[in-house]
């Protein structure tokens, strides 16, 4: 760490200062002197390098040592900042204090570090303290405890606050009576200078593990004794009268059975025979159903509409076929309308063949125009045909042309991608005999690595670190219930504390509310005396009086009336006063509740506390015992030996190794699989690689066939055209070779033109023969439908009016519908007849049933056909088909009951038993053997549980014997380790610890005494903390600290604090020491062999030092000061100076 710059601003007397340590000055002198009056606030330059980095001062930790409780107490009751509060530093007048702090850390980076606090002007107190560790590069610290511990990270400082008070800044105070001191208290003290007492806290740990061990023996020994096994004759007994037992359950078992068996089959037989009677009973009652007159009314009448389903059928249909005929009659009639619009459109017709001839006449007036063009039409139609031919060869080259262009453009690819294909083939068969090489390779590389080996290593190690980890974890909970056993205890003195302030704040309220009641008492008398003056009645008596009268009320002599006024704000001055004062009694009530209420709610809290001090106490020990246990299971040496963080290091470098082979045998059989993936990947590739070769010469030798059938068609279509132009030629329409073809096509599609309109000529021609035909014939067959239509039904359909002629009606003149009405018609007539000649059958058959049956007329048909008759009909019917079907039912319920009890008489035999068939006596007898079966099984489950007992004892007694031996060794083991390393309080490892430190601190320190004297060395023996001083100038003869000067205890002091500061390592020691008075005793010579020392310490270790004194011979001798000087005894000014 390395100091670079230092800002004060309101802290202790110096208003505003600015230090910097690694520039001017103060960087080219290995010594300076911080110097000043007494009172000038040399010291606070300290303080202000303490608070900015941990909130805490030497000085504020000497008034937390002596712990003034009362003081604080009365401070935190008027709501003043305690001695020992941080906050007092700031300067009295000031709004705000700040410090801060930049230094390059042990990791080269630089890092500011601030502390502020602020005066509230609301609630004129001071806020709370505000710090801050900020780097560059990474987030801001803010909160107190995290900054603390990234200061006293490595990367940092390296340093806690007290390490960094004995490293940085020493105080020869300590040294000093550390020298004087007793072994004990020499212990303690250099346990606190160099911070050993982790040796002391494992020898501790040591002794109560000693402890747990033989409180753990001792245990084991009470549960050994209290273990008591039968004896084997006891056991023998037992086992004989538990195959006597299961004998008994056996036969018991057996006979049981056999009843059981009789009163199912009596049960079974009963509930059968019972069954048949009450089906008997069923049967004989549907029958009397039978024999009722009801039930042979229903049956006449359902036979009687049984016997006339016939008529009544046919009387249905006779009304329906008469139904019919009407609608067939109207159905007639609604077809006139559309015969009279049809018949009447048959004048029409003969308008309309008047109108076709007029047109037959002008089409042949236009075939004659055309007449003068036929011969140029017959003598080219071969001309046509074979410029036609022309044209069509033309376009048939110019695609053969294009194709075997295409083809030849196709043929060449094909060329291309079968030399690339070739190519690959090539390529991919040496990527597989590349890869089936790397492939072996890996294989056997992973044959040499034995993975279940691996896998069994890894999880001991894993185990191992588990272990590490619990203990670790345990050891942190501990803490934090400690931690938090401390806040809950510190939260019950602050919640007595208060109770405390409340009870004497109410035993104060409660004086104060006796005191008001009683003015309350005399304020509401008085008042009431002043209401009586200012009543009516005595304002009617005032008026009656003079002076010098004597008064009705009192009897004394009026010596001078009252004003009413003055009665009246009198008055008012006592109602005021009594409102004032019941408000002020009201409040006091309400504070002493609200008191009362508090220390009711903080007496529970307290009690809550407790409750949680006790568990968090009960939980450290049993996370105690739990470590001791890991602890036992883990190797005893390694944790004596060495600390458990580097035991965790080298595992979990062990398991990183291992972790390592695992990842790289995963890593082998991911590249095997890959590459055997790649292998059949690349074979497939392969194979299709030649698979495409054989399909791509295929397709070359298509296409070399279609690129010579291309060129054959060309030569073939060339001679065609050739042969055209002779033809032509020799028509002579063409006279040479040398002719526009666009032309003749011109030509050709007027041609087809003037051929095209003498077709159309004539097919209109021939449309309009066939329609005059088609006209006639249609008028022929339209009269002659007409008059079979009237010939049908003469009534209904007469002779229509003529209708006048217009031409562009011609086309809904039509046949069809005529056709439609006499077909309707005609459909109609014979409907008509047929109904009327089936209602005559129908009749005949009717009167046939009336002559066979006389209760079947038509009339009596009619009656039965009534809604009310069919209702009673229906009836009748389902309560004859439910009487019948219940008998049927009812016998068949019977004869299935006889049956089976028929075939259960047959099929089971009756269970042999002494027991008579009764009921009870099967149930009396049942219930006794039960009770003697239950009696042997529990007979039994005693003896079992007897036995089982009396195994798991012997199991237990075997085991704990086990246990009991290797606890013995242990405890052994912890014996030997305790009266080397352990001891009360781990005195034992802390003193042998404490002596060694001790060695190498007094030869540090001899090294830095011999550069202030060679007169004395200090020694100590081996084991012991006694420290002597060993006098060269009374040959070597040594003497105690005491019999010293001044000036030489101081020397010898200062040589300790040195040496102290030189154990730490390089890295983490401040590259400044300060040293804070204690020069005043040195003589001349002395001081001047001292200051030298420790100039030179800047070129020996790269430290310098700074020296806090008022001693003016150091300002001579040392050239460089921080100077601090009172300002008008205002404040005080800070410098530095050559």
């Amino acid at each position: 760490m390395k100091f670079k710059d230092l800002y004060i601003k309101n802290i202790a007397s110096v208003e505003k200062a600015h230090i910097c340590f690694d520039r001017g000055p103060l960087t080219e002198s290995g010594l300076f002197l911080i110097c000043g009056e007494t009172g000038a606030g040399k010291s606070t330059i300290l303080d202000a390098i303490c608070l900015a980095l941990y909130n805490q001062t030497p000085r504020l930790e000497g008034l937390r040592r002596r712990n003034d409780k009362a003081v604080d107490a009365l401070a935190i009751a008027d709501d003043r900042l305690t001695f020992a509060d941080p906050r007092n530093y700031m300067r009295r007048g000031a709004t705000a204090a700040e410090i801060e702090l930049r230094f390059t850390g042990n990791d080269g980076c630089d890092y500011k570090a601030l502390w502020c606090v602020e005066l509230m002007p609301r609630k004129k107190a001071v806020g709370k303290i505000k710090r801050c560790l900020s780097c560059d590069g990474e987030e801001d610290v803010r909160l107190s405890a995290d900054i603390n511990r990234r200061i006293a990270d490595d990367c940092v400082v390296g340093l806690d606050y007290q390490q960094f008070c004995r490293t940085a800044m020493l105080a020869q105070g300590d040294f000093e009576r550390f020298l004087a001191a007793d072994d004990k208290d020499k212990a303690a003290i250099l346990e606190k200078l160099t911070g050993i007492s982790q040796f002391t806290d494992l020898g501790a740990e040591i002794n109560m593990m000693l402890k747990d061990s033989r409180r753990r023996l001792d245990e084991v020994r009470a549960r050994l004794s209290a273990l008591e096994t039968l004896k084997d004759d006891d056991v023998e007994a037992l086992k004989t009268e538990a195959e006597k037992c299961n004998t008994e359950i056996k036969s018991t078992s057996v006979k049981i059975k056999a009843i059981k068996a009789l009163n199912d089959y009596l049960l079974v037989f009963n509930g059968l025979s019972e069954n048949v009677k009450s089906q008997k009973e069923k049967l004989d009652s549907a029958i009397a159903v039978t024999e009722t007159d009801g039930y042979k009314a229903d049956a006449a009448l359902v036979g009687l509409y049984d016997r006339s389903s016939r008529g009544r059928s046919m009387m249905q249909q006779r009304n329906i076929l008469s139904d019919n005929i009407e609608t067939y009659k109207q159905s007639t009639c609604s077809l006139r309308p559309d015969f009279v619009d049809e018949a009447g459109k048959i004048a029409l017709l003969h308008g309309h063949i008047e109108f076709l001839k007029i047109k037959i006449a002008e089409n042949a007036k236009a075939k004659g125009k055309l007449k003068e063009y036929e011969t140029l039409i017959d003598k080219n139609a071969e001309a046509t045909s074979l410029l036609n031919l022309i044209v069509q060869s033309l376009t048939t080259r110019t695609e053969k042309q294009k194709t075997l262009a295409d083809e030849t453009a196709r043929r060449a690819k094909l060329v291309a991608e079968h030399i690339k294909t070739e190519k690959q083939s090539q390529q991919l068969g040496s990527e597989i005999k590349d890869a089936r090489q790397i492939l072996d390779n890996l294989r056997k590389e992973r044959a040499g690595i034995d993975s279940i080996k691996l896998s069994e290593e890894k999880a001991e190690i894993i185990n191992l670190i588990r272990k590490i980890d619990d203990i670790n974890q345990l050891q942190k909970e501990i803490t934090a219930l400690v931690e938090e056993i401390n806040r809950n205890k510190s939260k019950i003195i602050s919640a007595e504390t208060e109770n405390n302030k409340l009870s004497d704040a109410n035993t104060a309220d409660h004086i104060r509310l006796e005191t008001l009641t009683a003015t309350l008492t005399n304020l509401e008398q008085n008042y009431m005396h002043a209401a009586l003056g200012t009543s009516d009645a005595a304002k009617s008596l005032r008026v009656r009086l003079n002076v010098g009268d004597r008064c009705p009320v009192c009897g004394n002599t009026v010596g001078a009336l009252p004003v009413e006024t003055e009665l009246k704000a009198r008055s008012d001055a006592f109602a005021k006063s009594l409102d004032d004062t019941r408000k002020a009694v009201e409040l006091l009530k309400t504070a002493i509740n609200n008191r009362e209420r508090t220390i009711s709610a903080n007496t529970a809290t307290i009690t809550q506390l407790n409750e949680r001090i006790d568990n968090d106490s009960k939980s450290v020990a049993g996370k105690k015992e739990r470590i001791g246990t890991l602890r036992m299971e883990t190797a005893l040496t390694d944790v004596c030996l060495e600390s458990l963080s580097q035991m965790r290091q080298r595992l979990e470098k062990k398991r990183d190794d291992v972790i390592a082979i695992e990842n790289r045998c995963l890593g082998l059989d991911k590249k095997i699989a890959e590459y055997t993936t790649s292998i059949d990947t690349l074979n497939s590739k392969h194979k299709q690689l030649e698979i495409n070769l054989t399909r791509l010469s295929e397709q070359l030798k298509a296409a070399d066939d279609k690129i010579n059938s291309e060129r054959e068609d060309i030569v073939t279509q060339t001679e065609k055209i050739e042969r055209s132009k002779d033809s032509l030629a020799t028509l002579g329409l063409i006279v040479n070779d040398c002719f526009n073809i666009d032309e003749v096509k011109f030509g050709l599609s007027r041609l087809r033109e003037l051929i095209a309109a003498r077709d159309r000529l004539n097919k209109v021609s021939a449309n309009l023969e066939n329609a005059l035909a088609d006209t006639c014939s249609e008028i022929e067959h339209a009269e002659s439908l007409r008059d079979d239509i009237v010939a049908i039904a003469p009534d209904i359909f007469t002779s229509p009016l003529m209708t006048e002629y217009a031409p562009e009606e011609h086309k809904i003149i039509t046949g069809n519908k005529l056709n439609d009405i006499r077909a309707k018609a005609t459909s109609f007539k014979a409907l008509q007849d047929k109904a009327c000649d089936d209602i005559k059958a129908i009749d005949r058959e009717l009167d046939a049933i009336a002559a066979e049956d006389e209760n079947l007329s038509r009339m009596a048909l009619a009656a039965l056909m009534t809604d009310e008759h069919v209702a009673e009909y229906e009836q009748a019917l389902q309560r004859h088909k439910q009487d019948d079907k219940n008998l049927t039912e009812a016998r068949a319920a019977y004869n299935a009951a006889a049956a089976s009890l028929d075939k259960f008489l047959a099929e089971t035999p009756r269970p042999d038993s002494d027991v008579p068939d009764d009921t009870e006596a099967l149930k009396d007898a049942s219930q006794k053997l039960e009770e003697m079966l239950d009696a042997a099984r529990q007979r039994l489950t005693i003896i079992n549980e007897t036995l089982k007992r009396d195994n798991e004892t012997r199991r237990k007694i075997a085991e704990e014997g086990v246990n009991f031996d290797r606890m013995i060794a242990r405890n052994k083991n912890l014996e030997i380790l305790d009266s080397l390393y352990g001891g009360e309080k781990g005195y034992r490892f802390g003193k042998l610890a404490q002596s060694v430190i001790l060695q190498q601190l007094l030869v540090n320190a001899n090294h830095y005494l011999s550069l202030f004297t060679r007169r004395y060395q200090m020694s100590a023996e081996g084991g012991s903390l006694q420290i002597s001083i060993a006098d060269s100038d009374f040959g070597g003869d040594r003497r105690p600290f005491n019999t010293l000067s001044g000036g030489e205890r101081f020397m010898v002091s200062l040589a300790l604090a040195l040496g102290l500061s030189s154990i730490r390592k390089v890295n983490e020691a401040p590259d400044i020491i300060f040293i804070d008075e204690g020069f005043g005793t040195l003589s001349a010579d002395c001081l001047e062999q001292v200051t030298e020392t420790l100039s030179a310490l800047q070129l020996s270790e790269g430290r310098k030092v700074g020296i806090v004194s008022h001693v003016e011979g150091l300002k001579e001798r040392i050239p460089v000061h921080i100077s601090l000087s009172r300002v008008k005894n205002l404040y005080t000014e800070v410098k530095v100076t050559t």
